[in-house]
């Protein structure tokens, strides 16, 4: 990923709260059909858009405290009582060796004993489908009790049943989800699991907050199975409360270079790397907010501009993701300040000028364009007068960049803001 500048991204000066009220108002440059609101909070509108943004940590003089500690959960022991009935049996092995392998992930797991893994069925047929799940969100959230980076040992039997009930569930979605106000946006993960847990802790975890994640959940960070798994069963636990979206390394082709696939190979197993992807490609493509914000991963497709968002609704899943054409692009494609559509320099799909965004926006009565797929500096970026803005939830992303994480809060009443996470250190991330 690269990022890129903006003419319409505001100085480093003007995003710093004040320390009145730990906010402070955007210089707003308004596109011309919108017309400019006062706020009784004091925000300044965009038609019907008002942007604001806040410091997760809550330090109005911006200093580089760190956040409060995120609560621990509960404890990974409580979890592992649920695998007692396998390790009783491990113990009980015949000639006092201990070779028979758990379904605990391990590394090249994909031979297990026969008799492990019927009490490993047996243990976990004493479990509901709703107790497997709120088994492996009680495992994943104790993690913040433990030091960054810190890995969760969920049973591979466990992760079948989240895979098999989220597959359900994602299949009853449309390609384009349809959503109200009053939730947060947030884009790129990137296996940054402990950033994840500092955004949900934040923001509220599910069902308290409603979310809409714009992808790239997999690869470059460690955590790609932490991260997804506890996505999907905060999926299948509260539904529409949050939304997935597919990213372009949601796709087989991609996260078997970037990390997920040797993470899971290590981990797991290739078929259970395999069936991730067969989820992935179940996930919707795209979302409208309050019928006025347009979200995906990447962009706009020339296509676009003739159909709408027709196209988007038409589209058929499962399905991979292609080399040319309209989900390509939607996952793929980035805003660039040359007019039209013109050459990525990714080698796949397009870039898409300020002028076409306008005309598309207008032509099918949309305000604004939400998506992520660029590492940007603050987290979120403005673009083309403020019809677009990227939005960036890995901060240090892969420990290369000294970049801010972003999540977007979109109110009931389409007053928008941000949050940042601030960069962290590779000792408070991976706690080393």
């Amino acid at each position: 990923m690269s990022s890129f500048e903006s003419a319409d991204h505001p100085s480093s000066q003007t995003l710093n709260p004040t320390p009145s009220d730990n906010t402070s108002s955007l210089p707003v440059s308004l596109p011309p059909k919108l017309r400019q609101l006062n706020n009784p909070r004091g925000h300044i509108g965009v038609g019907r858009i008002v942007t604001t943004q806040r410091d997760i940590n809550g330090d109005p003089d911006n200093a580089s405290t760190e956040s409060d500690p995120v609560s621990p959960h509960l404890s990974l022991i409580d979890y592992q009582q649920t695998s007692s009935l396998v390790e009783e049996h491990q113990a009980q092995n015949v000639d006092g060796r201990m070779e028979v392998e758990t379904d605990v992930g391990k590394g090249g797991g994909e031979q297990i004993n026969e008799s492990a893994a019927t009490a490993t069925s047996r243990s976990t047929a004493e479990l509901s489908d709703a107790d497997i799940i709120d088994t492996i969100i009680s495992s994943l959230l104790s993690l913040t009790a433990l030091p960054p980076g810190s890995q969760c040992p969920l049973p591979v039997s466990h992760i079948h049943t989240l895979l098999n009930l989220s597959s359900r569930v994602l299949s009853n979605s449309p390609s384009l989800v349809r959503l109200e106000p009053g939730l947060k946006i947030c884009g790129d993960i990137h296996g940054q699991y402990t950033d994840l847990l500092r955004l949900l802790e934040y923001g509220s975890h599910p069902p308290d907050e409603r979310y809409l994640f714009l992808g790239d959940y997999v690869d470059r960070g460690k955590q790609g199975v932490e991260t997804i798994c506890l996505l999907l069963a905060y999926k299948v636990k509260y539904g529409d409360t949050i939304t997935l979206l597919r990213g372009n390394h949601e796709a087989s082709g991609i996260n078997r270079i970037y990390g997920f696939y040797d993470e899971l190979k290590r981990r797991y197993s290739v078929s259970l790397w395999k069936k991730f992807n067969s989820v992935f490609a179940l996930l919707p493509v795209a979302a409208l907010v309050g019928g006025r914000v347009l979200c995906m991963h990447g962009g706009i497709s020339e296509s676009m501009l003739t159909n709408g968002l027709e196209g988007i609704e038409a589209i058929e899943r499962p399905c991979e993701v292609g080399d040319v054409g309209l989900l390509c692009d939607l996952l793929w494609s980035d805003p660039s300040r040359l007019p039209g559509f013109t050459f990525n320099e990714r080698g796949v799909s397009h870039c898409f000028g300020p002028d076409v965004l306008a005309l598309f926006l207008e032509r099918f009565d949309l305000d604004l364009v939400v998506r992520a797929h660029q590492v940007v500096e603050d987290g979120y970026e403005f673009f083309a007068g403020r019809r677009l803005v990227t939005v960036f939830s890995a901060p240090s992303y892969c420990g290369e960049f000294d970049n801010a994480g972003g999540m977007m809060s979109v109110g009931e009443d389409m007053v928008c803001s941000f949050q940042i996470l601030k960069p962290s250190s590779r000792e408070e991330r991976f706690g080393r």
